[in-house]
């Protein structure tokens, strides 16, 4: 589309050198600094992921903690605490026996 735009001068002069140094048009050069300073219309909207949700009656995992920023934010980049099944009584690493049989001393 055509259109006429009353710009200063000093500045339609120096657009005029940059888009010869930079190999493009004129209009290449309004059309991308519109883009600019309106934002891309284009884009894609941003995916939303939402958190684990438990299989026992809904609701979060027991290992995320809702009160816990840290917590919820671990969850939702897939990192993990505690034990790798979801128990969350198993002792956590350094508190079990060595032996591995259940049987660690009081």
């Amino acid at each position: 589309m055509r259109t006429t735009v009353d710009l200063p001068d000093e500045l339609l002069d120096r657009a005029r050198r940059a888009a010869a140094r930079e190999g493009t048009t004129l209009t290449a050069m309004l059309a991308d600094g519109l883009q600019l300073r309106l934002g891309k219309v284009d884009a894609p909207p941003r995916r939303v992921r939402p958190l684990p949700l438990s299989e026992a009656g809904g609701g979060l995992h027991p290992w995320i903690n809702p009160a816990s920023n840290a917590s919820l934010f671990d969850a939702d980049d897939g990192e993990r605490d505690d034990a790798a099944d979801g128990n969350p009584d198993e002792v956590a690493d350094g508190d079990a026996d060595e032996a591995g049989d259940g049987d660690a001393p009081a």
